[in-house]
């Protein structure tokens, strides 16, 4: 005769069960030993486990609890506990209960894996790091926790350490897709193209049908400017959207950067955008806002990119230029701070300088929101380091899409999109979800204070003592096929000209040699080094015509040239980022320098290169007037920008639903 089983077999055998995943079975059991000892504090513990993973969480959450009021302090249960919390979004709570597992027993690798993965989610990133690399010192071998490391440090912008964790993972035998994908992004992030294919081609050469991988490895291409594969990834890309297809695996890629996306489409994909914004936050809390007359409204500035980037060398004096009789200036930064010259400038330039970077999306809506802004201006819209789901939050009665994003992020949480005439035309308007507020100028801010160094010989920029320079400094993932096809033609039909590029990475160097080898003029290019600000500023004035691209403009890198003193010659396209060069020229007084054809650019470029008498009219006209026109006016923008936000608080405080806003040229 066998003995009966006492409560600690029944105890072990529903562990089992648990581990098993027979939860059904593991609750049977335990509540056979929960009905014979009701303050039994492992039962009540396993039972709270079981309702958990079964997804009850309130019901194993209060189970967990009743345990932890009968036992010892018991860092198991305060594990549990956490884990609980975390699957109902207690992000706090559930961190701070790990954090008591930790203490209680210092050498709990899961607890301390589990307080980063708290910490993380809570945006408390540098802690999460601490955290993670506790749990490693312990367990060297334990993967899951190098994993969790380097997401961690991919959130903090560390890509390259974030790299080197995913492959530890890797040696230590997490060698599935997950850890490999995010091996590929963090390369992705690092600009290590080569070695984020090599990434990819190991999980597609798994699962040749791998859509997430198949698009990142497109992504490698484009951004290592893959010519030869372009037409690929376009196509695919085309042909995808065509069917309805509104989310792909890219990061940083704008739709507008390929040929042939119409502008019906892009609103289709920023539209889905903003509705993964919505899933991801759930319903938005209604806040309440005063509808008063102001004589002095808050604007709140809100942007990934307080830091080394375009965005902030642009508006840098217009937050200084901003009249605080008026206005109280506020900046929100989502961003990396990469503690610059150009951030230390921004944050002197605000009233209010506040770092979210560490703040949980609902916390910085909240913090915005008990600042009292009035108007909420997204700089970043679905850019790297954006952080749209910040404003589906609605923190502020007016939210604006400004400057940083080109094109409509299709979300009824965004009411205005600051334009012109030529970048939306009216006739445009029905592919946009917000209203435009239209600049009678352009609505792109300049900074007048960028300072530029002693112009270099043309020796000290690599170029050669004679001949016409061809320049474009965009970015290399903005060059299409037709584009470089077209300016190669330009080398071949002007004896002894270059084409000065920017030296983007070394990939792309590589892919656009081999390119232009193919005709026979990879000795015809130059490649710029990065340089300081000033210095690069400087160097323009050696280059003869700055050539812009299609379907994606020039932004920042235009407005540099011309300020240098550089004629950009652009064409002009139907979507916001191929109308930019000609918003830019028109208000430059250049509209001369403005094609509707790569046929017209080609031409108008080669006569610009075969007569000089003309080109230089054009360089003295810009020199001439550089100072006095429209585009470089900041003084002037800032006021009609002021206009506009007065205007938008107007028509909020009569109750009437945004709509286009136009101011009269002055």
């Amino acid at each position: 005769m066998t003995d009966a089983p006492t409560l600690q077999d029944q105890l072990q055998l529903a562990l089992r069960h648990i581990q098993s995943a027979k939860l059904a079975d593991a609750e049977r059991v335990l509540k056979a030993v929960h009905g014979a000892d009701p303050r039994n504090p492992d039962a009540l513990h396993l039972l709270g486990l079981v309702a958990h993973q079964s997804g009850r969480h309130r019901e194993g959450l209060e189970l967990v609890k009743r345990a932890l009021a009968i036992a010892e302090p018991s860092p198991l249960y305060w594990n549990t506990l956490g884990g609980i919390q975390r699957s109902l979004g207690e992000i706090a709570g559930a961190a701070d209960s790990f954090r008591r597992a930790a203490e209680l027993a210092p050498d709990f690798v899961m607890a301390h894996n589990n307080l980063g993965l708290a910490l993380h989610a809570g945006a408390k990133y540098a802690e999460a790091e601490a955290a993670f690399r506790r749990a490693l010192a312990l367990a060297p071998a334990y993967a899951p926790a190098e994993v969790n490391l380097g997401s961690v440090l991919l959130a903090l912008g560390r890509s390259d350490d974030a790299a080197a964790a995913f492959r530890r993972a890797l040696e230590r035998g997490l060698a599935d897709r997950a850890t490999r994908m995010l091996l590929a992004r963090a390369l992705l992030r690092a600009a290590r193209y080569d070695e984020a294919a090599d990434a990819l081609g190991k999980v597609l050469a798994v699962n040749p049908g791998d859509r997430e991988a198949r698009e990142l490895l497109h992504e490698c291409r484009f951004f290592a400017c893959d010519l030869a594969g372009f037409e690929d990834f376009a196509a695919y890309y085309r042909t995808r959207v065509a069917a309805g297809v509104r989310s792909f695996a890219y990061e940083n890629i704008f739709p507008a950067s390929i040929p042939g996306i119409k502008r019906a489409e892009m609103l289709s994909l920023s539209r889905a955008a903003a509705e993964r914004c919505a899933l991801r936050i759930g319903p938005a809390q209604a806040r309440a806002f005063a509808r008063v007359p102001k004589s002095k409204l808050r604007i709140g500035y809100f942007s990934g990119d307080f830091r080394e980037h375009p965005v902030a060398k642009l508006t840098a004096e217009l937050f200084e230029l901003h009249d605080r009789a008026r206005f109280d200036v506020f900046a929100y930064s989502v961003g990396l701070d990469d503690a610059s010259p150009v951030r230390a400038r921004l944050m002197r330039a605000f009233d209010r300088f506040t770092d979210l970077r560490t703040t949980t999306i609902g916390d910085a809506a909240d913090g915005i929101a008990a600042d009292g802004v009035d108007i909420l201006v997204d700089l970043s819209g679905y850019t790297q380091f954006s952080a749209p789901h910040v404003l589906a939050l609605r923190p502020a009665p007016i939210q604006v899409n400004f400057l940083g994003y080109p094109g409509t992020m299709g979300a009824d949480f965004i009411d205005y999109i600051v334009a012109d005439r030529f970048i939306i035309p009216p006739e445009h308007a029905a592919d946009y979800a917000e209203a435009p507020a239209y600049l009678p100028d352009c609505y792109m801010p300049n900074d007048r204070k960028r300072a530029i160094a002693a112009v270099p010989s043309r020796a000290a920029c690599g170029l050669p003592a004679e001949g016409f320079v061809f320049c474009c400094f965009n970015s290399v993932w903005k060059f299409t096929p037709a584009m470089f096809e077209t300016w190669m033609g330009l080398l071949a039909g002007v004896p002894g000209s270059v084409l000065w590029l920017r030296d983007n990475n070394p990939y792309a160097t590589r892919n656009i040699r081999a390119a232009a080898a193919k005709h026979g003029l990879a000795d015809r290019l130059v490649f710029a080094p990065r340089v300081d600000y000033a210095g690069h500023l400087a160097r323009l004035a050696r280059a003869d015509l700055f050539l812009d691209t299609l379907p994606y403009n020039a932004h920042a890198t235009a407005s540099d040239a011309l300020w240098a003193g550089l004629p950009v010659l652009t064409c002009v396209g139907d979507t916001f980022a191929a109308r930019v060069g000609g918003s830019i020229l028109t208000a430059a007084g250049l509209p001369e320098l403005i094609t509707g054809s790569l046929d017209e650019y080609r031409a108008l470029a080669l006569r610009l290169a075969r007569d000089p008498a003309v080109l230089r009219t054009l360089r003295d006209k810009l020199g001439a007037t550089r100072l006095t026109c429209a585009f470089f006016d900041s003084a002037k923008f800032t006021r009609n920008l002021e206009a506009l936000y007065e205007r938008m608080w107007e028509r909020y405080v009569a109750g009437e639903k945004p709509a286009m806003i136009e101011l009269a040229k002055r």
